[in-house]
């Protein structure tokens, strides 16, 4: 697929939730980079011990969601547009 970075102040073996449906071949690639928790059903709680979070336009992020997320290092959207 080519599309993944590794950046440097990311943990290996990170928790990385994916929040929004995804391709299961890219799910596989992200999982690559550490242990991937797909659609959690209770996003809120999933995301006090995540590194990642990757959505789509289904999930919105808010200061509430990540107010708990204390190891949180990166938040990405996947897709193209607004």
């Amino acid at each position: 697929m080519g599309f993944l970075y590794s950046a440097p102040d990311i943990p290996p073996m990170s928790t990385i939730i994916i929040a929004d449906e995804m391709e299961k071949e890219a799910v596989s690639e992200i999982g690559k980079l550490g242990k991937v928790v797909y659609k959690p059903a209770d996003l809120g709680k999933e995301l006090h011990e995540a590194d990642v979070l990757i959505v789509r336009s289904a999930t919105k992020v808010t200061a509430d969601l990540i107010a708990g997320a204390k190891k949180l290092r990166l938040v990405a959207r996947a897709g193209v547009g607004l």
